[in-house]
């Protein structure tokens, strides 16, 4: 019976093998002990048993730093000679060109664990920066253009920064647990993703012509062209604009061995409001003459001409936009393959439902990850494969636990291409320290 209860076990796993729960403060805690035994013969609770490693009051810090691209390896840049063939970039890109993502993040903590319930207190500071080059202008760079004919290519950029205050609470119910995350999150900074169209042109004559065009918004809790006015009353605007939202968990001991799970994150209860926007349109025009015709003329001419212009604030006070932060479901999983913390295997998924404006609510994509973790006393490493807002991801975590004092380190190789987040196209990094009893 217990071989059998294994093997359907195995099966279970197997069904989310390319995805995992994420350790972290907005997840299903990182508790891989159980609850209660897995005696059927008896319905008496059994209290969770605590190791010594385990703290019941505890604070602590976390901060992360993320770089990320989908063609260049880090270690194209330490090299003596740097070769940039345009060939091979045009021919490795995807039609969505060349991305860039920088992901910054700082997270501040306090938590209650005792034998009946989980509480905890954080807040947190998030944010990402996308920069993408469009496909078209490799093609032009690589194999150039006919006379006469247009080249459109575009570049883009995105911009969030979100501040959130949260307050979670778990109760364990037999093999239940559950556990309920309300929060309260501010907008700091929100540029939506924003493509500038660039349009050149080689004439039978010469002649080189660019034009560009781009109408960009940035929304904000305080107007950006007066931040340096910051006073208190400034505080008061900035947390008027929050909004509200809930996300809850919950994980059921099926086996000694497995636990399984579902979870909603953000679910939207109050949209935040920012008020504060400037939205200006740039315009640029770009004109080379022959070369040859400059040479030979007698008359004297510039040879480049351009010039730029950029709007007054084109915004009205109806230009004010609603946010939440994505929506999500997902399922997870805990593995322990020995039956104990030797080897604990644990995959998650996630669908997104809703982008920040609410205006996608279906087919918005998915996350994933699968983490392999072992406890060994005070040391415990793992490893996870990720795939988080679209960034691939390798992270090797080493935590150090010193019951009074931890130390967790973490680095990991990034990229918007999955095989090239295994060749370090981009770079994470990041340290939490944990201190309590």
């Amino acid at each position: 019976m217990k071989n059998l209860k294994k093997i359907f076990a195995i099966f279970l796993v197997l069904m989310f093998a390319f995805s995992s729960f994420s350790q972290d403060n907005s997840g299903v805690p990182d508790d891989d002990r159980g609850l209660f035994s897995n005696d059927e013969n008896t319905k008496e609770k059994t209290k969770e048993k605590k190791s010594f490693w385990d703290r019941w009051f505890e604070i602590g810090i976390v901060a992360d730093v993320g770089l990320s691209n989908n063609y260049f390896n880090i270690s194209d840049f330490f090299q003596e000679e740097i070769i940039i063939n345009l060939d091979e970039i045009n021919n490795s890109l995807g039609n969505n060109g060349l991305g860039f993502n920088t992901l910054l993040g700082a997270d501040l903590f306090l938590n209650l664990n005792t034998s009946i319930f989980k509480l905890s207190f954080f807040a947190d500071v998030e944010s990402s920066i996308n920069f993408n080059l469009e496909k078209g202008l490799f093609e032009f760079l690589a194999n150039g253009n006919q006379l006469d004919q247009d080249i459109v290519f575009g570049a883009g950029v995105g911009v969030n920064v979100f501040e959130e205050n949260s307050i979670s609470l778990e109760i364990p119910i037999n093999r239940l647990k559950i556990k309920a995350v309300p929060s309260y999150f501010i907008p700091v900074l929100y540029i939506p993703y924003t493509p500038a169209t660039i349009t050149t042109q080689t004439k039978s004559d010469g002649t080189i012509e660019a034009h560009a065009k781009v109408t960009a918004a940035a929304y904000s809790a305080l107007p950006l062209n007066n931040l340096e006015n910051f006073s208190a009353d400034s505080i008061t605007d900035i947390l008027s604009t929050g909004g509200f939202d809930i996300s809850v968990y919950g994980e059921y001991k099926l086996f000694s061995f497995l636990d399984v799970g579902a979870f909603l994150t953000h679910v939207p209860i109050v949209p935040s409001k920012l008020n504060c926007t400037n939205k200006y349109t740039a315009t640029a025009n770009f004109t080379m003459d022959g070369l040859l015709d400059s040479l030979t003329s007698e008359e004297e001419s510039e040879l480049v001409k351009y010039d730029y212009s950029l709007s007054e604030n084109e915004a009205t006070e109806d230009d004010g936009i609603n946010l939440v932060r994505p929506f999500k479901i997902g399922f997870n999983a805990n593995w322990r393959v020995f039956d104990n913390k030797l080897l604990i295997i644990s995959p998650m998924i996630q669908f997104k439902f809703a982008d920040f404006t609410l205006k996608n609510l279906m087919g918005f994509g998915f996350d994933y990850s699968v983490t392999a973790k072992s406890h060994l006393g005070p040391f415990i490493p793992s490893f996870t494969t990720s795939c988080i807002d679209s960034v691939f991801s390798q992270q090797l975590d080493i935590v150090l636990n010193l019951r009074l004092f931890e130390i967790d380190l973490m680095i990991s190789s990034q990229s918007r291409n999955f095989l090239k987040s295994f060749a370090g196209s981009g770079l994470g990094v990041g340290v939490g320290v944990k201190v309590g009893i």
